[in-house]
């Protein structure tokens, strides 16, 4: 069996033929994401995760950070902190081990990109990374669960993320959360359009600019 028809049966298997379908038109250059937002006035208890700490990522982690994602562009931590971005960072014996990036004004969106002015307080997750042998551990859980207790703290009111449909891990994540909407981008060849059924008063316009070329990583990275 070759490579692409085992992709073709995980497809198949994992997103049904509408997965398949919108799987050959991302190749073609036509992709969506549905957006989800948590309000973050709703209880939770807090997550833990024994022997794992967690604090914001800053310049002096650039080491820990490329260690994590040797694939990242040199330079994406510095530009995306520049531009006033957040990472938090998850620590096991001293080693990076996670990251939940979160965005407070402009929201980018590499997958398709875009990038989303954010309004009313919100702010946005994207690129969450949890290394490989630390997966199924409850590291995102924690990562996810700290961003809500920060944003509350500091008078944000929801936490948005944009997920793929076909991606059953990240329906699970969301499963508290309420559907606003798709963003769609189309690039074909000169042709390029972007398009959103989310209320305008729940997130901005989206729009193609040099903000969500930052990362150009899926964004269904493994977690």
């Amino acid at each position: 069996m070759g490579r692409l028809t085992r992709k073709v049966i995980a497809t198949l298997r994992s997103g049904g033929l509408r997965g398949l379908i919108w799987q050959a038109l991302a190749v073609a250059g036509v992709r969506r994401l549905t957006v989800y937002c948590r309000p973050l006035d709703d209880h939770f208890a807090p997550a833990a995760t024994p022997g794992v700490s967690v604090r914001p990522l800053s310049g002096a982690d650039a080491d820990a950070y490329r260690a994590l994602r040797p694939g990242a562009p040199e330079a994406e931590l510095e530009l995306r902190l520049e531009a006033g971005d957040r990472c938090l960072a998850a620590w096991r014996d001293g080693r990076l081990v996670g990251v939940y990036w979160l965005a407070l004004r402009e929201a980018p969106i590499p997958y398709l990109d875009l990038s989303v002015r954010l309004v009313g307080n919100a702010w946005f997750a994207y690129d969450v990374f949890v290394a490989a042998q630390e997966r199924g551990r409850g590291i995102h859980n924690v990562l996810r669960l700290e961003a809500v207790s920060r944003g509350r703290s500091e008078g944000a009111v929801a936490l948005l993320s944009a997920v793929l449909p076909e991606n059953r891990g990240g329906r699970k994540i969301t499963r508290r959360s309420r559907r606003l909407g798709t963003l769609i981008s189309v690039r074909i060849g000169p042709w390029r359009l972007a398009h959103s059924t989310v209320r305008p008063g729940d997130l901005g316009r989206p729009r193609f600019s040099e903000r969500s070329g930052v990362s150009r990583r899926p964004a269904a990275d493994a977690t």
